[in-house]
């Protein structure tokens, strides 16, 4: 079956709403919208012409809007610091790592190079 474009255009803004379900869900809502169905292979084929792949989702803290503020806030006083007032700051960085098993891991259909789009990631409310 080919696409008109405007077919096209409502497969990709389906795959946008749904990015974080498999193909096949993808596939299924397109034919229930339209009323017309498309193979799961068609959907594929026309998601990778898109330049979409699928890729393990990554995990970020959760930022709301005055976190991020925040540390605006915090670059903007110091961004005339000199090389001196910086010798005299202490970063930590603490991480934590849980090994998760592969199939476990969350996947998001996004185009390359969109990786740290927050509509991509998923967020981790770590408490501390």
């Amino acid at each position: 079956m080919k696409l008109n474009p405007r077919f096209k255009r409502r497969l990709l803004r389906i795959i946008d709403e749904n990015k974080f379900k498999p193909q096949h869900v993808t596939a299924s809502k397109f034919h229930t919208a339209k009323g017309e169905r498309i193979s799961t292979r068609t959907t594929r084929r026309y998601i990778h012409r898109a330049g979409i792949r699928n890729y393990n989702a990554i995990s970020k803290p959760y930022l709301t809007r005055n976190h991020i503020n925040a540390q605006l806030h915090w670059a903007v006083t110091r961004r005339n610091w000199i090389h001196m007032d910086w010798n005299n700051v202490m970063f930590s960085y603490e991480s934590s790592f849980t090994p998760r098993p592969i199939y476990l891991r969350k996947r998001v259909l996004r185009k390359e190079g969109k990786r740290s789009r927050t509509s991509n990631l998923i967020p981790a409310f770590n408490s501390g």
